[in-house]
């Protein structure tokens, strides 16, 4: 006697696969460039050292993101949010720098202030150009996604004209 499969139990079979796959599709996709970047790169690709560098510098994106996530629940957009960064990221470099006259910033306009507060200075300030994108976005009614692009072209051409267009390090032996 031959065993004869039903067309129902392997279309639940087919199924079930298929809702696996879409439920974990984006697990699969990722395990399988670990894998391939992993024996392209001879192995170090999935070494500790690498696998910090890569968590390190994508700890920035992933707080950004998070910050787009809130907008992007309420339906809106934010366009600025990486001018910000960098705006935020020009102030802790240069005003916590002692040796801040070596980045060639026009006319001194960010004076060493320390440490921690050029920290809290860029988190004030990155507030206070939030709430103006609310602010316009709120009263003004004015689309978000105009408001906010005209706040990243005016905090680009900011970080432009303060840096000079040169890039600002940060010299402090603590890094």
């Amino acid at each position: 006697m031959t065993a004869v499969s039903h067309p129902q139990t392997v279309s639940d079979a087919a199924e079930r696969r298929r809702q696996f796959l879409q439920d974990n599709g984006i697990l699969a996709v990722f395990i399988a460039f670990v894998i391939v970047a992993t024996a392209v790169s001879g192995g170090r690709f999935i070494q500790p050292s690498n696998l910090s560098v890569i968590l390190f510098q994508a700890s920035v994106i992933g707080v950004l993101a998070l910050g787009q996530t809130l907008v992007m629940l309420v339906a809106g957009i934010d366009l600025s949010i990486v001018a910000i960064a960098i705006l935020a990221a020009i102030v802790m470099g240069a005003g916590g720098s002692e040796r801040q006259q070596e980045m060639n910033l026009t006319g001194g306009i960010l004076p060493y202030v320390g440490f921690l507060p050029s920290i809290a200075l860029a988190i004030v300030g990155s507030a206070i150009f939030g709430a103006i994108n609310g602010l316009v976005v709120v009263k003004l009614r004015i689309p978000a996604f105009i408001s906010t692009l005209a706040m990243s072209l005016a905090l680009s051409g900011l970080a432009m004209l303060t840096t000079s267009g040169t890039p600002v390090h940060y010299p402090d032996p603590f890094f």
